[in-house]
């Protein structure tokens, strides 16, 4: 009798190991290190001798120092990572089926998790300086998302579903590698926030007069060479940035957003010409930058009548 029980003991601890080794080796792939099962943890788990995707999830988020309960992974509704160790996400992360805001920093993803896909209630995605390379085309599965922060990544191209994201309000692109911006983004009529600076743009698209609600445009360190007549309809922009592009004129329409407020067009063509009208309404500006010599140029007219 005491030999069977002692078996039985030592078969229950033999696979009681075989799943600490288990949940390790998972773990370790998705963050380089090793984590400790705790000891109470291991006795819940002994009558049944499994685990589930919510205790992995708690493990995986304490492996990086941040305590999340399994009772609580269901409900959490906010995550910030550091991304240190990060290579990836695992699959159970989808176990976080009522996050709204995840924000990582730093990790060496080059690959979009592909787990993030199915977290349908995402509102606000934040993955900077996560040496992304791309965004896959289902991106646009998220349809909810309000912010989607993508700065310091390496993108180069943006998938064409970008543009079915139509809850965007904010959208972080600065500090990667784009040169054009796909015709769909049309459709992100929501957006008040625009950031795409530290890029290759070489010119602002023709679908931005969609934009009608956008408050904020920020394009600095670009290659773009003109303002396009149709930010004329963008009648909501308050400000806008373009400092360090290859701009040669700040043409009339611009006036047409009488909302403006801020705007920066210093270090561009050495001979940068600015509409008058323009001038008049950036020196009643709370924030107006541009190169001194149009201001000298705007102050001679202005002695001149």
């Amino acid at each position: 009798m005491y030999s069977k029980m002692a078996d039985a003991k030592m078969a229950d601890t033999k696979k009681m190991l075989d799943l600490y080794e288990d949940v390790n080796r998972e773990v370790k792939a998705t963050i380089g290190k090793i984590v400790t099962l705790p000891i109470a943890m291991l006795l819940a788990l002994e009558p049944k001798l499994f685990i589930t995707p919510e205790i992995l999830c708690s493990l995986f988020l304490g492996a990086l120092g941040v305590s999340v309960s399994p009772e609580a992974v269901g409900t959490t509704e906010w995550l910030f990572l550091p991304g240190k160790h990060l290579t990836g996400l695992p699959t159970y992360f989808k176990a976080f089926r009522s996050l709204k805001r995840l924000r990582i920093v730093g990790a060496k993803f080059v690959r979009f998790p592909s787990v993030l896909l199915g977290l349908q209630s995402l509102e606000e995605l934040t993955l900077r300086s996560c040496s992304l390379k791309e965004l896959p085309t289902e991106i646009g599965r998220l349809i909810d998302l309000r912010v989607l922060n993508l700065r310091n990544n390496d993108i180069k191209v943006l998938p064409e579903n970008i543009g079915f994201l139509r809850k965007l309000t904010n959208l972080y692109l600065g500090g990667n590698d784009l040169e054009t911006l796909p015709g769909t983004m049309k459709g992100l009529t929501s957006l008040k926030v625009f950031s795409c600076s530290h890029n290759h743009l070489n010119k602002i698209p023709r679908f931005i007069r969609y934009w009608k609600n956008l408050e904020q445009l920020l394009l600095n360190n670009n290659q773009i060479t003109a303002v396009p007549a149709e930010i004329s309809k963008c009648e909501n922009l308050e400000v806008i940035w373009m400092e360090h592009n290859n701009l040669s004129e700040i043409p009339y329409w611009l006036t047409s957003c009488k909302k403006l407020r801020d705007v920066n067009f210093c270090e561009n063509n050495p001979r940068l010409a600015i509409h008058p009208n323009v001038m008049r309404q950036i020196s009643h500006m709370e924030r107006g930058f541009v190169p001194n010599f149009c201001w000298k140029q705007y102050d001679e007219q202005k002695e001149k009548k």
